[in-house]
């Protein structure tokens, strides 16, 4: 497994946590699926280039912020 795939399995993760947890305590409106599923295309985006750049590293750190900022949702 490469650092791109590492990453992204690990954001994946993440995310689907996040879901869940949104789900369970009744906080998954439409807007915040819509959140997710922009997250998601993002995340399959990153696992098609082969070379780990510092761009795509960055591009990769904010989504994996904005993953964290889905449990700030009230």
């Amino acid at each position: 497994m490469n650092a791109v795939e590492f990453k992204c399995n690990k954001m994946q993760d993440l995310l689907n946590r996040f879901e869940y947890d949104l789900k369970k305590n009744g906080k998954l409106n439409d807007e915040v699926i819509h959140i997710i599923e922009v997250l998601n295309m993002e995340i399959n985006n990153y696992r098609t280039p082969s070379d780990f750049n510092e761009e795509l590293e960055q591009r990769m750190d904010l989504t994996a912020m904005s993953i964290e900022a889905l449990q700030y949702i009230e």
